[in-house]
């Protein structure tokens, strides 16, 4: 399969769900986070887990990838320069999978975290990274 071909399909494939993002607009949750009191969601999620929630509706996604724009100048802290920034995206009663990149200077940081029943070799999956991202931008030089 054409790494292209590939990124395309995938562009192609969550064009909606960014539609549906842009749609509800970036400030709903910042809005709802001041208008909540700090626990709310806390209190949901236990909620949703403990009542056992997810086993009583169809999965309503299996997988949650992230790309998080990083900062562009070098962060410090307790006077050391961070090196990278590794990312830990939330993983929810349903999902077996969150994938979370983000940049920071020069560098991207992949995080991944994941369900062991479903995903029991988390550590191979993240090992094919950076041959698919070689692969990438070969085929994307090429083009």
């Amino acid at each position: 399969e054409n790494p292209v071909e590939r990124l395309r399909a995938i562009a192609a494939s969550t064009k909606g769900a960014k539609e549906e993002h842009n749609a509800i607009g970036a400030d709903m949750l910042q809005n709802w986070a001041e208008f909540a009191a700090p626990t709310t969601f806390s209190l949901a999620a236990r909620a949703y887990s403990s009542l056992k929630l997810a086993e009583r509706h169809p999965v309503v996604h299996n997988l949650v990838i992230s790309n998080v724009p990083g900062p562009p100048i070098p962060l410090y802290f307790a006077g050391a320069r961070l090196t990278a920034l590794y990312p830990l995206g939330p993983i929810f009663d349903g999902a077996a999978l969150n994938v979370t990149v983000i940049s920071y200077m020069d560098n991207v940081d992949f995080g991944f975290i994941a369900c062991r029943e479903t995903v029991p070799s988390l550590w191979d999956l993240a090992g094919f990274i950076p041959e698919a991202l070689a692969e990438l931008v070969k085929e994307a030089a090429a083009v």
